[in-house]
């Protein structure tokens, strides 16, 4: 219900894909260190990072994008800022916005736009740094059943719902603090754990404990 209000696919061009999100932080440190989190991609050492990160900011970047509005334009024209902050002290032109900040990109444009040119780049590390299914677990985390991330993407490429569900529940269970948070409703140590320090600037706590209560009723 939090990550993908239940649905689990969607069309691109007649066929199923499973809902994702892509990452091009993640893609980032995928092609920099060869590897995400411990778990390593073969990355060969002759690929110039600095330079695909250069000619493909959208896709590639040190930075993880940042969910943006636009300012009054009575004060700040053509002005964008990360959602939360102040908009005279945080103002940037729109060249920072386009490279930096995304609003309202659909699904099938970020499967498009940017995984489909990441995975032109390198594909495991595209894989990798992608969160995937009813879950939105991130590729890297693919040990936690399979032995490769490809394995990974045939399975929920192809697996339903139901196996979807499965790889969400493989990913809580390899994770005690996680289990626990969730066994106590400990709905703020769950957001931080599972979606990040990040998860308060969208109020995933609230979230989290929103949709248990109404799936309890």
């Amino acid at each position: 219900m939090v990550e993908t209000r239940g649905n689990s696919f969607f069309d691109y061009k007649g066929v199923k894909i499973p809902l994702m999100l892509f990452e091009r932080h993640l893609m980032y440190s995928c092609l920099k260190n060869k590897g995400i989190w411990n778990v390593r991609a073969e990355v060969k050492s002759s690929l110039n990072v600095n330079q695909i990160t250069s000619d493909n900011p959208e896709i590639v970047n040190k930075e993880s994008y940042y969910h943006c509005t636009k300012c009054d334009k009575t004060k700040y024209p053509d002005t964008y800022i990360k959602v939360g902050k102040d908009c005279k002290n945080e103002g940037n032109d729109f060249s920072w916005y386009k490279f930096n900040c995304y609003e309202g990109m659909s699904t099938y444009d970020n499967y498009e736009k940017r995984y489909l040119k990441a995975a032109n780049i390198h594909k495991e590390c595209a894989l990798m740094s992608t969160s995937w299914g009813l879950g939105q677990i991130i590729g890297a985390n693919f040990r936690n059943k399979f032995k490769t991330v490809e394995e990974m993407e045939f399975s929920i490429f192809n697996g339903g719902d139901a196996f979807q569900l499965l790889i969400m529940s493989e990913y809580i269970k390899a994770n005690r603090n996680l289990v626990e948070a969730i066994n106590d409703k400990d709905w703020s140590e769950v957001a931080n754990i599972y979606n990040g320090p990040l998860s308060q600037d969208n109020n995933y706590e609230e979230k989290l404990k929103n949709a248990y209560n109404e799936i309890n009723k």
